[in-house]
């Protein structure tokens, strides 16, 4: 019977240069508290203006006709659609993203923004089931730059088969 394969090895660090800028830029001008409410905001106002757009959309295409002297034109009810979604998506990611840098960087033990860096090379298992499954576990590890603690963040990621070629 054949057995899982297990890899071990040093990863990457995380690129974090954009998220690092744009986290302090919306620490020192609105606050994180602010932040994280613009981002949920900003979710709310995408599916609000999603779901009004389709039943305003709805009752016009229901009641007009889409001719103009006999010429028929296209409707653009996707167009509204997509901009309310891109939207949402666009304010979540611009906001959630650095918030989650905050909380990820603010040392628990002397209270500074900002202070955790990654301090090593994460450490990687790989597991690579019969199925064809990857399970990656990845722990990184932290210090901080003021008074030296250090944490231990952990991540999973898995990795399912596309097709049968590409299992092992």
């Amino acid at each position: 019977m054949e057995e899982n394969k297990v890899r071990r090895y040093k990863g990457r660090k995380k690129h974090v240069l954009l998220r690092e800028i744009f986290a302090h830029i919306l620490v020192m001008t609105i606050g994180i508290d602010n932040a994280e409410n613009i981002g949920v905001y900003f979710i709310l106002g995408g599916f609000f203006g999603l779901f009004a757009s389709y039943i305003v959309l709805s009752i016009l295409n229901a009641f007009m006709e889409r001719t103009v002297l006999m010429i028929k034109y296209p409707t653009y009810d996707f167009y509204i659609f997509a901009f309310f979604i891109v939207i949402g998506l666009i304010g979540a990611i611009a906001f959630s993203l650095p918030v989650d840098y905050y909380k990820l960087t603010k040392c628990k033990q002397c209270n500074r923004d900002f202070a955790y860096k990654e301090d090593c090379k994460p450490d990687v298992k790989e597991i690579t089931a019969k199925n064809g499954t990857t399970t990656k576990y990845i722990t990184r590890t932290y210090k901080c730059s003021i008074c030296g603690n250090k944490k231990t963040v952990h991540e999973t990621e898995v990795r399912e088969p596309i097709s049968s070629a590409d299992m092992v």
